[in-house]
């Protein structure tokens, strides 16, 4: 018996830090299981830019059919590189053009779910780090709420 109980203990202790490692190495992906689904990729561009978008969706990630992303920057910009958000069970799309003023970026994300629209809030972080010309750091957030199949538009400008 006090093995069976120590045994008990022991896999109490195995299940829980199963759990706590996984909520701080996917922090993302466990509260999308646990209130809904997360899309949260970055997308590196030419001018030493980040831009961090993350779509909070109202629904099971099997719900989810895809994500895109569009970024609107100035034309002498280009993206680099899109990370994906990591274990996403649904595709995401990246796509930069190049038609906004100078200094200014326009998101727009578009959730498209399988089944009744649900709630989706977009947020937009962006960073812009300038290093010629004197150091310099930018931070700029915008956040839009809606519905699955509608897209969001943010407008990012210092």
């Amino acid at each position: 018996m006090s093995y069976t109980r120590v045994m008990s203990g022991w896999l109490r202790a195995v299940l829980l830090l199963g759990l706590l490692g996984t909520v701080l190495i996917f922090p993302t992906q466990v509260g999308a299981t646990l209130a809904g689904c997360r899309s949260d990729p970055l997308v590196y561009l030419s001018n030493g830019t980040a831009v961090e978008f993350n779509a909070d969706i109202d629904a099971l990630p099997t719900s989810v059919a895809s994500v895109d992303f569009v970024i609107h920057g100035p034309s002498n910009v280009r993206m680099l590189l899109g990370v994906a958000t990591p274990g996403v069970l649904f595709p995401e799309r990246f796509e930069y053009r190049a038609d906004a003023p100078p200094g200014q970026y326009i998101t727009e994300t578009l959730v498209r779910t399988r089944g009744a629209p649900v709630a989706v809030t977009s947020n937009s972080n962006l960073v812009k780090v300038k290093l010629l010309g004197g150091l310099g750091v930018a931070l700029m957030h915008g956040s839009t709420s809606g519905w699955s199949g509608q897209t969001q538009v943010t407008v990012l400008e210092p």
